[in-house]
């Protein structure tokens, strides 16, 4: 067991994920003792005193290992989930998803519009099963971004993701075609195993993601392409006649511009075309690319005016002139790491003012892929004029 060194203190706001407060949310300690609940607005506020005794707790995202005190939260009709926290790196304050629990009915019909009998539908989670009718139709229960296996012998497997999806019927289209599965691994540029990778079949909405080792298995049309993408990395298509089991893709880091005014501009050059609209007998699956970090202060204009007001000052004590374009890093806990200049001004007073300033503008939210934070790399111009 371990003690507190200094009070831990906690705050945020559970909210469902159409953004709407959950009030009565449960946090417990790893003794299973209620530490707070969530008000009605579903605001949150409790304190670890010093000496707190706990078990500290290990917890693999996938990337790295994470020491701290687990928290666990818990509501009825609402899928459990774990808050870890750092006892060094007190207070800590987070919005929280709650993810409901949902009963999913559906209709399996293949491309003939003809209902399809004998489809296994598993939660792949929770592993809970069950079989389409001789209707089509299946229900089953599961929880908000569960993802439902979707298979039949002969026919192409689909992945189905609840997001958005609330007691609401969902029709899945059962295509038949020239499927062959094929599997490799993906890695980043220092050969370490990626895992979370996003693969979309292109042109559509059907994929998969990789393991912990970085491995994936897809099954899909003999002529199709791969998109490989992942926040933080530049999109890599490549054609599954190009795979086999010895295959290794290497994503490359992406520095994602920031450019002011914000323009259609501000995305990752190299991002493949956007997916097609849900088709009216399918469902959104994967996507490509997620969501960027977007600065917490306000939009790109506010951005803008905060590093003026900054430059404002700077330009008061030299009479050097240029643009520094800097480098950075926010990363998942929302903070500005590694600032470095990326292009010079050729003035080291104002290299060294431009990295300042950058490293002042730490109220970002974090870049996020399926749901979790992820680091993501960003570089903005910081004029001296």
């Amino acid at each position: 067991m371990k003690h507190l060194d200094a009070p831990l203190i906690f705050t945020g706001q559970t909210v469902s994920l159409d953004g709407k407060p959950v009030s009565e949310v449960k946090f417990r300690n790893d003794d299973k003792r209620i530490v707070a609940t969530s008000n009605a607005e579903g605001n949150y506020s409790f304190e670890l005193p010093k000496g707190f005794e706990y078990t500290e707790t290990i917890i693999d995202d996938g990337k790295n290992n994470m020491n701290g005190i687990a928290i666990t939260i818990s509501k009825d009709g609402f899928e459990d989930s774990k808050m870890l926290a750092d006892p060094s790196k007190a207070p800590r304050h987070a919005v929280i998803e709650m993810r409901a629990h949902i009963v999913v009915t559906g209709l399996v019909i293949n491309n003939y519009d003809q209902s399809l009998e004998g489809v296994v539908v598993t939660d792949m989670k929770s592993k809970v099963s069950t079989t389409s009718g001789s209707n089509g139709e299946f229900e089953i229960a599961s929880t908000q971004y569960h993802i439902l296996k979707i298979e039949k012998p002969g026919y192409g497997t689909i992945n189905y993701a609840l997001i958005d999806l609330i007691n609401k019927p969902a029709t899945v289209v059962m295509q038949v075609a020239k499927d062959v599965k094929v599997s490799g691994s993906v890695q980043n540029a220092k050969s370490e195993p990626l895992s979370g990778i996003n693969i979309v079949v292109k042109g559509t909405t059907s994929g998969t993601i990789t393991d912990q080792s970085g491995k994936f298995i897809i099954q899909a049309d003999e002529d199709a392409t791969l998109v490989f993408s992942f926040v933080g990395y530049k999109s890599q298509m490549v054609k599954i006649s190009e795979l086999d089991k010895s295959t290794v893709i290497i994503m490359q880091d992406e520095v994602y511009d920031i450019l002011f005014p914000a323009t259609t501009e501000n995305k990752p050059a190299d991002s493949p075309p956007p997916l097609p609209k849900q088709p009216k007998k399918g469902a959104e699956v994967f996507s490509i690319v997620e969501n960027l970090p977007s600065y917490s202060g306000g939009s790109l204009d506010q951005l803008g005016r905060d590093i003026q007001v900054e430059v404002a000052n700077i330009l008061k004590l030299t009479q050097d002139r240029g643009v520094v374009k800097v480098g950075f890093t926010v990363s998942a806990e929302g903070k500005v790491v590694n600032p470095h200049v990326l292009e010079s001004s050729n003035s080291k007073i104002l290299d060294d003012s431009a990295l300042k300033i950058v490293q002042k503008l730490d109220n970002w939210s974090p870049g996020v892929q399926r749901g979790i934070p992820v680091n993501v790399n960003l570089s903005l111009p910081v004029k001296f004029e």
